[in-house]
């Protein structure tokens, strides 16, 4: 049974207010989060063409997750120096950033990332962080879904940095040997994480040999590599590290993903003022008239302000043009 103190943590209420008590399912033995306790299941639309599977708990689990993740905040447990997705103040840039200045780059993919953080890695990675029985416990209990953390709960991002902490470690520790081996050469080799993309760059020639014990690496943490995406860059190859281009001095964002949201805000506003669509809507590219919604809106920033954050010498045009947008909206 469970602690007073902690069935306080998660006295929960849904979304029609009634009290649903957390830790009464907690507290029966056979009781555990499965797929009565998540939304049907969607799936998202990927940019190179395939579709991510996304499990969203229904809002009591959602919120019991949300309080195991403040719960593991509260004690400081968190992510290695070398991950930068799903953690705060870090992302994209803070990702690509270190690669500046390098003229090769080795880039590979965990296959099913949050899928392959089974129970036991999850145990033992929070049991090198010494935490109390009854979180452990919690966790096991909310926040799995087939013995793999679902993509969609808010748990997820936070449990699967701390079970990649070991591996970044013993990924960087490669690296340093790697230059102590060649330390005549000079070549500093730079390892960084965004969830399951990890990055590797150097002036070193033969960068590509990592490839070999990365994998060997990744297998003994329980993990595997997404074969298909291994990629390894060259001069005179341009380096892109999570849609984020680096050079030998700064980072930027791709050129086309700038020009087309420059190209699609002027071309949204342009019609609705001079009359070929009526005003808060826009033309789509199969020649249907849609409705721009506040949703819509929402998306559109959010992806000019991905942009502006990696170039931010686009920040006046791109955000004038959208101020146009929502005036014109209204």
């Amino acid at each position: 049974m469970l602690s007073e103190e902690i069935s306080q943590h998660f006295m929960i209420h849904d979304g029609s207010g009634q009290s649903l008590d957390v830790v009464n399912l907690l507290n029966d033995p056979i009781w555990r989060a499965s797929e009565e306790d998540y939304l049907p299941t969607i799936y998202i639309p990927k940019r190179n063409g395939g579709r991510r599977k996304i499990t969203e708990p229904k809002p009591y689990l959602k919120e019991a997750q949300g309080r195991v993740v403040a719960i593991l905040r509260s004690f400081r447990y968190g992510p290695s120096i070398h991950a930068h997705g799903f953690v705060n103040k870090r992302g994209r840039r803070t990702n690509a950033t270190p690669h500046v200045g390098h003229s090769r780059m080795l880039k590979m993919d965990i296959e099913d990332f949050f899928g392959s953080c089974s129970k036991e890695m999850v145990a033992e990675a929070l049991g090198r962080l010494n935490p109390p029985e009854w979180l452990v416990h919690v966790i096991e209990r909310l926040c799995f879904l087939e013995d793999g953390l679902p993509q969609g709960a808010p748990s997820s991002p936070m449990l699967s940095n701390i079970v990649a902490r070991h591996m970044d470690y013993r990924l960087s520790g490669l690296c340093m040997k790697y230059r102590a081996k060649f330390r005549g050469e000079g070549q500093e080799i730079v390892y960084t994480r965004y969830a399951d993309d990890l990055t590797f760059s150097s002036n070193w020639p033969q960068l590509r040999e990592l490839v070999h014990p990365v994998s060997h690496i990744l297998s003994e943490c329980g993990f595997s590599v997404k074969q298909r995406k291994t990629k390894y860059f060259a001069p005179p190859a341009r380096l892109e590290s999570c849609g984020v281009v680096v050079s030998g001095e700064k980072i930027n964002a791709r050129r086309r993903d700038r020009l087309y949201w420059r190209g699609r805000l002027h071309k949204m506003i342009m019609d609705m003022k001079h009359g070929r669509v009526p005003p808060g809507r826009f033309r789509r590219r199969n020649g249907r008239v849609s409705h721009i919604k506040p949703k819509m809106l929402r998306r559109i920033g959010g992806k000019i302000a991905a942009i502006v954050d990696i170039s931010p010498q686009d920040k006046e045009r791109l955000f004038s043009k959208f101020a146009e947008l929502k005036e014109l909206c209204r």
